[in-house]
């Protein structure tokens, strides 16, 4: 079957492809995930340069004006873009979902010999705070906190100011803060483990998924965020016994401006280089092309309109 797909891609290629811009941040996975989609579409031919931005919400809203044409999203971040909520002031009504990209799955670090154990311990912990250039965190930090028991805040912490991700994850590495968000398979969790040696860091298990949601406002049902369990790998040390992490699809929209070619010719890219994908970076080890058009029982796109070129696509390669 992949042969069969992979073949009827290759055909399908436009045979005029445009250089197009991708917006990413300026560092973490996110970052990271747009140079591997470069080096990934780059070997169809596929020219699809990464834009970095200072925050996601920037980029937002440039793809909305027509200024960028793709963008990487967690879909809280998305949802909210498209209905001007939380994190975005206004409603960016000309985004569109392209693709689910990943499972990026995130879990709680902190340092190896530390005295935290369990998410209780972490309740007046130096945490970190504010993220002006990166808010969407502000609200996964508070999420990590409504973990410990369902009531714990900002209050009762010890605050760690930081400006963005990358902020953060130089401070962690420093020592700055007591506990930091950690992407599986994501370069920087390696330098984690070199700063903070010997024996690196390790990931606390937690306890409620639906407590995540929670604290961004979802419904226990909405589509998106789940709570996995992972056994030890020896290519994920930070992973000391089974472990509970959060994981949820990454994923890349476009403005309604970018054509249909144009947006069909990156799904397809994609799929035709599924196993350099793959073997690129351990957040993309879990890559399913079948989840790529909708996530979850009801293939969510999280309340934003799929771009036309994307439906095209799928249809084409029976993706849907």
């Amino acid at each position: 079957m992949k042969f069969i797909i992979t073949t009827i891609v290759a055909l399908a290629f436009s045979t005029t492809v445009n250089a197009t811009t991708l917006g990413t941040t300026k560092g973490g996975a996110n970052y990271q995930t747009g140079i591997i989609v470069n080096k990934v579409l780059g070997k169809t031919g596929v020219k699809v340069i990464p834009v970095p931005h200072r925050s996601t919400q920037i980029y937002l809203e440039r793809v909305n004006m027509g200024q960028i044409d793709f963008g990487l999203s967690n879909p809280t971040t998305f949802a909210w873009a498209y209905k001007g909520i939380r994190t975005s002031k206004t409603p960016q009504k000309n985004i569109r979902f392209v693709a689910n990209l990943q499972e990026l799955r995130i879990g709680i670090a902190v340092k190896h010999n530390s005295r935290f154990t369990k998410m209780e311990h972490l309740k007046g912990a130096k945490t970190f705070s504010g993220f002006k250039g990166s808010p969407g965190f502000r609200y996964w930090f508070e999420a990590v906190l409504r973990n410990i028991d369902g009531n714990v805040s900002y209050i009762d912490q010890v605050s760690v100011p930081t400006a963005s991700v990358g902020a953060m994850i130089g401070k962690f590495a420093k020592g700055d803060g007591d506990f930091g968000l950690a992407v599986l398979g994501a370069g920087f969790v390696k330098k984690w483990h070199v700063a903070h040696a010997p024996g690196g860091i390790r990931l606390l298990s937690v306890n409620n998924g639906d407590l995540f949601k929670r604290a961004w406002g979802l419904p226990a049902g909405w589509d998106g965020y789940e709570m996995v369990k992972i056994m030890p790998n020896p290519k994920m040390p930070e992973i000391k016994g089974p472990t509970n992490i959060i994981q949820f699809p990454y994923l890349v929209f476009a403005g309604k401006h970018v054509s249909n070619k144009d947006v069909g010719n990156f799904i397809k890219g994609i799929v035709a280089e599924q196993d350099a994908l793959r073997k690129s970076s351990g957040m993309f080890r879990t890559w399913d092309e079948k989840k790529m058009s909708g996530w979850g029982p009801t293939r969510s796109t999280f309340g934003v309109p799929m771009h036309e070129g994307a439906k095209l696509a799928y249809e084409e390669l029976k993706l849907q």
